[in-house]
């Protein structure tokens, strides 16, 4: 028998078993239950015509009370027989055509304290139920009303029922075999789909896949995450991808985050049922063992070129390190030169000192200016002596509590700045002290503002500005050592110059880089170190054309 035969028959059978079931539950149990409800709407029915008769039996109108026995008689199909007695046992009224059965009268009574009682009797009507309820007034009984029912209608409706049940059972035995026809076309293909990928698997076509629906949860999650794996991934469902990113958090194996998949409305949508489950799983074997075979292939391809590369990245790394045993042996050269030559250069600045107070008013300006000339010089000497020699040494910041505000001011005032050059502080008030090494972050600043002057030789404006701000993830950089939320107080120097080129931006702040024909530079180096050194940050942004903007960024 063919998978499409067993399960249309297995679906008849279960309909068949239901059916009679049904059936079976309905013959037991609905009669009794119809019974009950009867007898309850009856004995309801009883109490009534007993309240309506009460005035009848008392005023002997006996006219309208065999007219009120009439009418209930008339209103319900089941309804056998109706009469009344008085407190005597006489009989008042009755609806018999053929005479009243004096049996009937005997064969059921009620007393007073009673609210009714039924009785099963065998009639010439058949088997009805006789309900008697008492008639009373003050609660002095003058009186008895009956009523009887019959079972026929009862068993009518009930085998009214079970025969619609069958008919049912039969339109949807019909039913089912056109829907179990269709459903069993739709799991045979999909098994069959299965095997022949299967097949042709085996026949070495790692590349087969079975056809599924896809499903793109980037869509219906309007994920714009295009670095997850699982974006526009059609061959397998998100769950069966390692390493998808949901809700910002990167996901393990299917192993690991099964659990938690199952809770998601895409899963729950999209799982499908075993057959597709099944060809999910096989087209990520399939997946994983092309993969496999492709890395096989690949390795023994390109072995040699992973040679080349490994050799490659040992020999960068030994440049650098005989890089940095170069900027090593520059430090300790820096140090010695640096003493050496700031000796000279007291000298100089002393002689200069001495000329100006010997010559004095008698100074005509082309000396004058060259004095000026030659003291300006000194000046640069000096710095560059003291970048040379705080790269050398850069010592440990001795912190204190540190008005940044007040280290600025004290940076302008000793800076000697062009005219051509304005200079505008927008400085926090509220800004709160740090801990920081005033003398070094003095030399930082002071660095910033000269490197801000050299970029305009032909004028320009230079803004320093000071504020507060929080870490956000946007806003933090890979090198930083700040924690997300943590509060930083930001220094921003924005000049006007020239820019830096893009391409120079990366090494901006390597030790001898420099894009000036004079310097050594070391200028920003020395300031990231010390910046470093209080664990904070240093960054640049720059535009050609437009000016240069340096933060540094301290912890408060």
């Amino acid at each position: 028998m063919s998978l499409r035969s067993k399960i249309i028959l297995a679906i008849i059978l279960v309909i068949m078993c239901l059916g009679s079931t049904v059936i079976f539950f309905i013959n037991q149990v609905l009669p009794e239950a119809l019974k009950d409800e009867v007898r309850q709407a009856n004995i309801f029915r009883a109490r009534n015509l007993a309240v309506r008769s009460t005035n009848l039996i008392l005023t002997e109108n006996l006219l309208e009370l065999r007219e009120l026995v009439g009418e209930e008689k008339e209103r319900g199909r089941d309804v056998a027989y109706v009469f009344v007695i008085d407190s005597k046992g006489d009989v008042l009224v009755h609806t018999f055509e053929e005479g009243f059965s004096a049996e009937i009268q005997l064969a059921n009574s009620v007393d007073p304290g009673q609210l009714s009682n039924v009785q099963f009797l065998n009639t010439s009507e058949g088997f009805v139920y006789d309900i008697a309820v008492p008639i009373l007034i003050k609660g002095e009984m003058i009186g008895t009303a009956r009523i009887g029912i019959t079972e026929g209608h009862i068993r009518e409706t009930v085998n009214n029922i079970l025969i619609m049940i069958a008919e049912i059972m039969g339109v949807a035995i019909i039913l089912s075999i056109f829907v179990g026809f269709g459903l069993a076309n739709l799991i045979v293909k999909s098994v069959k789909a299965l095997h022949q990928a299967t097949e042709e698997m085996m026949a070495g076509n790692l590349g087969v896949r079975v056809k599924l629906s896809p499903v793109p949860c980037w869509k219906i999650k309007k994920c714009g995450m295009e670095n997850c794996p699982s974006y526009g991934n059609r061959e397998a469902p998100c769950w069966h991808v390692a390493g998808t990113m949901c809700h910002g958090a990167v996901q393990g194996t299917y192993a690991q985050k099964i659990a938690d998949c199952k809770k998601c409305e895409i899963y729950q949508d999209y799982v499908g049922d075993e057959v597709n489950q099944l060809s999910v799983l096989f087209n990520q074997m399939a997946g994983e063992l092309k993969k496999a075979r492709d890395e096989v292939v690949s390795y023994s391809k390109g072995l040699e070129e992973k040679v080349k590369q490994r050799t490659g990245e040992l020999e960068e790394a030994q440049d650098r390190l005989i890089r940095f045993e170069k900027l090593a042996v520059l430090g300790k050269l820096a140090g010695v030169v640096g003493h050496e030559l700031r000796n000279p250069l007291g000298a100089i600045r002393n002689s200069i000192y001495f000329l100006r107070m010997r010559l004095g008013q008698t100074l005509d300006e082309k000396i004058k200016k060259h004095l000026n000339i030659l003291d300006e010089e000194v000046d640069t000497s000096d710095r560059i002596i003291t970048d040379i020699l705080t790269f050398g040494r850069i010592k440990e910041p001795q912190l204190a509590k540190t008005d940044i505000n007040d280290v600025i001011k004290e940076s302008l005032g000793r800076e000697r700045l062009p005219g051509n050059i304005e200079v505008t502080a927008e400085l926090e008030h509220r800004l709160p002290e740090i801990q920081a090494d005033a003398a070094q972050l003095r030399q930082v600043f002071s660095n910033l503002i000269l490197n801000a002057v050299q970029a305009m030789p032909a004028g320009g404006s230079l803004t320093i500005r000071t504020g507060r701000e929080k870490v956000t993830e946007s806003g933090r950089r890979k090198t930083d050592k700040f924690k997300l939320g943590m509060d930083v107080a930001v220094i921003e120097f924005k000049d006007t110059g020239e820019g830096v080129p893009e391409k120079s931006l990366d090494g901006i702040f390597e030790p001898l880089f420099s894009t000036k024909i004079r310097g050594t530079g070391l200028g920003l180096s020395v300031c990231q170190s010390i910046i470093e050194g209080h664990k904070g940050g240093i960054e640049v942004e720059s535009e050609m054309g437009k000016g240069t903007v340096f933060r540094v960024k301290l912890a408060v």
